[in-house]
């Protein structure tokens, strides 16, 4: 008991102003008051329609996402302390943002568009799965270009610390999860495109090239 007390299961933090430090709150869980005699803070559990899905030292919890009737979403998996609320289309429609979806079109509308946009996908070459490809372009982009991809789309900050977090001292699979993570977000095949657009946007041309290398290779020896 003695060693579970002066462990830390879930990383820590510093309490700002001074050398302190104590351990962060779990997922679900807000800071109440920061830690004294031990290294322990209080922590008190999300109220109902909150949330916080990483471990931290956050004095409130998130709102969780309501799935708006008008654009035609329901709720696929409600909301709890520990995660936020997964939303998806309605019957017969349809949304290609992964989660940043915030309507969802009638498929038939949409399957015109869909056609006139992988028409257009094949002939700049990018209509591809990034999937199989994104340990080796983990590879190339390392911790420090990812996070800079992240950040620049959107991405929350504690969304990204949750992944250096999850592996200590192993960039590597910091990158890979947190590219993984991006790639879903945009979409099955706006990914490839979305990544070469944003490292040009954040001045990583050389890095963007060297991307399209591995996709080309890649495409060449998937050629009959």
């Amino acid at each position: 008991m003695r060693k579970r007390r002066d462990t830390c299961d879930h990383g820590n933090y510093t309490i700002e102003g001074t050398t302190k430090t104590c351990c962060l709150c779990p997922v679900g869980y807000k800071l109440t008051h920061d830690c004294t005699d031990t290294n322990h803070p209080d922590c008190d559990l999300c109220e109902p329609t909150t949330y916080l899905d990483h471990p931290n030292n956050d004095r409130n919890c998130q709102p969780c996402k309501i799935c708006e009737t008008e654009a035609n979403m329901e709720e696929k998996e409600g909301c709890s302390a520990y995660s936020n609320t997964i939303c998806r289309c309605k019957e017969d429609h349809y949304c290609d943002q992964g989660d940043y979806c915030r309507t969802c079109k009638p498929c038939d509308k949409l399957l015109k568009h869909e056609s006139n946009k992988q028409s257009s996908h094949m002939v700049h070459g990018t209509y591809l799965d990034l999937n199989p490809y994104l340990l080796e372009i983990a590879d190339h982009l390392g911790w420090k270009v990812m996070k800079r991809v992240a950040l620049h789309s959107g991405m929350k900050q504690a969304s990204i610390d949750n992944h250096e977090s999850s592996h200590p001292n192993d960039a590597q699979e910091q990158t890979y999860g947190l590219l993984h993570e991006w790639s879903q977000t945009q979409g099955l095949y706006e990914a490839y495109p979305a990544l070469i657009k944003t490292l040009h946007a954040i001045k990583e041309r050389r890095t963007a090239d060297e991307i399209k290398k591995i996709i080309e290779k890649g495409q060449a020896k998937a050629q009959p």
